[in-house]
C-alpha cells in the first residue's frame, strides 16, 4: 500500500506554523524606541478585542529587538513600525527583512513616523511592501484603534484565503494518490488517512483526537470499512460490534437526504455511487471548531472522490474473473 500520509505540495509558501483559528488573541507588535510612544499604544489598544478575540501586545525599542520577536513569532497579525530608529531607515529595513528574509508575507505592516521627510508616503508605499503609512500626529485613540482592526480583518481574510488554498492543494494531491491503491479495503483506510491530513492543515494538532471512519450503507445495513481513534477496534470491521444506533441514524438521513450534514461535533459525509452501488459514508466525531472553510475543503475532496471508489471495485471485480479463469 502506498503511504498515503505523505503529501507533496507544489506550492512554496507556507501558512504560519502557529496560526490557529481557534486561539484566543490576535498578536500586535508595537517596534518604537520612545517609551512615551509604546505607553499610550498601550494605553489605547489593551482592551481592544476583534471578533471576540483580544490583543495580545509584544513591544520592541529596536529593530534587532523586533527581528528576534518575528523569529519566534510567525502568527503576528499586524505590526505598528516606526521608521527612525537606530537609523533613519530601521523600520524600512525591518520591512524588508520581514518580506525578504522570515518570508512572512501575511502580517500587516503599519509604518509610523514622526518625521515624514526621511520617508516620504509615496516612494515608502511604491518600493516596500508596506500596507499602511501614518504620521503619528495625525494617529488619534480612534483612528490607531480603527487602522489596526482593519490591518487585523485583512490578516485574517488573507491567512483564510490561503489555508482555502492549501487544503485545495492537498485535495489534488490526495487524490492522485488514492487513485494509485488498487484494493478496495486500502482506498477506504487511505481516505481516512488523507482526510485527517485535510482536517490537520495547521500544526497545532488541532484534530489530533478526532474518531473517523469509512463506511459502506446498503438499504439501512452500515459496513465498516475503516477506523481511526474509538473506530480503529478491529470489532468494528468483523461485525462483531455495532455502531450506536444514534450514529446510524444520523448516516441514514445523510444517505436518505444526500447531502454532508453537521450535527454538533459531528460531520457525516455522503459519497454517493456513480454506478448504483452501495453508498460510501465517512463518519466523523469530536471535531468541535472546525472552520467553514476546512468543511468546505473536506466536502471538495469527498465529492470529487466517488469515482474513485467505484473504479476500485471494477478492479477487483476484474481480478476476481480473472483469477476465476
Amino acid at each position: 500500500m502506498p503511504d498515503t500520509g505523505k503529501l507533496v505540495l507544489k506550492s512554496s509558501k507556507s501558512l504560519p506554523k502557529n496560526e490557529d483559528p481557534n486561539k484566543s488573541v490576535w498578536k500586535v507588535l508595537v517596534v518604537d524606541d520612545e517609551p512615551t510612544v509604546l505607553d499610550i499604544t498601550r494605553q489605547v489598544l489593551r482592551n481592544v478585542e476583534f471578533q471576540g478575540r483580544r490583543l495580545e501586545l509584544l513591544f520592541a525599542s529596536s529593530g534587532a529587538e523586533a527581528g528576534k520577536i518575528l523569529e519566534s513569532n510567525d502568527d503576528v497579525a499586524v505590526i505598528l513600525l516606526d521608521v527612525v530608529m537606530e537609523d533613519d531607515h530601521t523600520g524600512l529595513k525591518l520591512a524588508e527583512y520581514i518580506r525578504n528574509e522570515l518570508k512572512n508575507e501575511y502580517v500587516r505592516i503599519i509604518l509610523r513616523t514622526g518625521q515624514p521627510g526621511s520617508a516620504p508616503e509615496r516612494r515608502v508605499i511604491l518600493d516596500y511592501d508596506i500596507n499602511d503609512y501614518r504620521e503619528k500626529t495625525e494617529l488619534t485613540a480612534t483612528k490607531l484603534t480603527t487602522s489596526v482592526i482593519s490591518s487585523i480583518r485583512d490578516y485574517d481574510l488573507i491567512t483564510r484565503l490561503n489555508r482555502c488554498l492549501h487544503g485545495m492543494e492537498i485535495v489534488v494531491s490526495s487524490i492522485c494518490e488514492l487513485m494509485k491503491i488498487r484494493s478496495y479495503q486500502q482506498f477506504a483506510e487511505g481516505l481516512l488517512t488523507q482526510l485527517l491530513a485535510l482536517l490537520n492543515l495547521h500544526e497545532s494538532g488541532l484534530y489530533a483526537h478526532v474518531s473517523a471512519c469509512a463506511a459502506e450503507e446498503s438499504d439501512g445495513d452500515i459496513t465498516i470499512l475503516a477506523g481511526v481513534g474509538e473506530f480503529a477496534d478491529p470489532a468494528y470491521r468483523d461485525g462483531s460490534r455495532s455502531l450506536p444506533r444514534r450514529i446510524v441514524d444520523l448516516i441514514c438521513r445523510s444517505v436518505d437526504e444526500g447531502r454532508h450534514l453537521s450535527v454538533g461535533d459531528e460531520f457525516i459525509g455522503f459519497i454517493p455511487s456513480e454506478k448504483g452501488g452501495p453508498n460510501r459514508i465517512l463518519y466523523l466525531r469530536d471535531i468541535s471548531g472546525m472552520e467553514p472553510m476546512h468543511r468546505r475543503v473536506i466536502e471538495t475532496f469527498l465529492t470529487n472522490i466517488s469515482i474513485g471508489f467505484d473504479t476500485v471495485v471494477e478492479l477487483e471485480r476484474l481480478r476476481s474473473q480473472v483469477d476465476q479463469v
